[in-house]
C-alpha cells in the first residue's frame, strides 16, 4: 500500500472514529479526538468536514425532494437546470455552514482566552467542528423523517440543548476550562444551532 493511500486510509478511519466519540457528551471524548489528528492539519481537516458534512446534508435533501415533492418534475425543468440548481444551493449552504463555524468559534474562543484558555483557534475550530459536523448530517436526517409534522420543532429544541452540550464537553477538553466557564464559552455558538435549524426548514416554506 502506497503512503497516500495509507493517509487516505487513516483520515477516513480517524474521522469515523472522530464524529463517533463527538456524539458523546464526555470530556473524555473529544480528548479522544484531540488525539486523532495532530495540529498542523485540524485547520485543513475542520475545512474537509465542514464541505463533507453540509453537502452531504443537502444532498440528502434534494434527494428527498425528488423523490417525495416532486422536485424536478416539472417539464420546463432540463437535467442540466437542476444540476446547476442543486450545485448552486450546495455551495451556498456550504459557504453559510463554514461562516457559522468561524464566526461564533472565533467569539467563544477569544472568550475563552481571557477566561484562561490555553488551546489555539485552530485547536478550537476542529473541536467544534468534529461536533457540528455529524450533527449537521443527523440534524437534517431528522429534519427529513419528520417532515412537516408538529413534533419536528420539539426536535429541534431537543438537538439544540444536545449540541450545546457536546460543546461545552468540546471546550472544556480543548481549553482546559472549568464547568462554569465552558458553558459560558459556548454559549455564542448556540446561536449557530438556530441558524441550521432555519437553513434546514427551509423546504417546509
Amino acid at each position: 500500500m502506497s503512503t497516500t493511500q495509507s493517509q487516505n486510509g487513516d483520515f477516513f478511519d480517524n474521522t469515523f472514529y472522530a464524529w463517533g466519540y463527538a456524539l458523546v457528551p464526555t470530556v473524555k471524548s473529544y480528548e479522544e479526538i484531540l488525539s486523532l489528528f495532530d495540529e498542523n492539519s485540524r485547520l485543513k481537516i475542520t475545512l474537509i468536514w465542514t464541505v463533507i458534512s453540509y453537502s452531504f446534508a443537502m444532498l440528502l435533501f434534494f434527494v428527498y425532494i425528488i423523490l417525495f415533492e416532486g422536485f424536478g418534475k416539472e417539464p420546463s425543468l432540463r437535467t442540466s437546470a437542476l444540476v446547476v440548481v442543486v450545485v448552486f444551493v450546495s455551495l451556498i449552504y456550504v459557504v453559510v455552514g463554514i461562516v457559522f463555524l468561524i464566526v461564533p468559534t472565533g467569539i467563544s474562543h477569544f472568550i475563552a482566552t481571557r477566561l484562561g484558555g490555553e488551546a489555539s483557534f485552530a485547536s478550537m475550530i476542529f473541536m467544534y467542528s468534529s461536533s457540528f459536523s455529524p450533527m449537521v448530517v443527523l440534524s437534517m436526517i431528522m429534519m427529513l423523517a419528520l417532515g412537516k409534522s408538529p413534533p419536528v420543532s420539539h426536535v429541534c429544541v431537543v438537538l439544540n440543548i444536545y449540541q450545546f452540550v457536546l460543546l461545552v464537553n468540546a471546550t472544556k477538553a480543548v481549553h482546559k476550562l472549568n464547568w462554569f466557564k465552558s458553558i459560558v464559552v459556548s454559549l455564542p455558538v448556540l446561536l449557530v444551532s438556530f441558524g441550521e435549524d432555519l437553513l434546514s426548514n427551509l423546504y417546509r416554506w
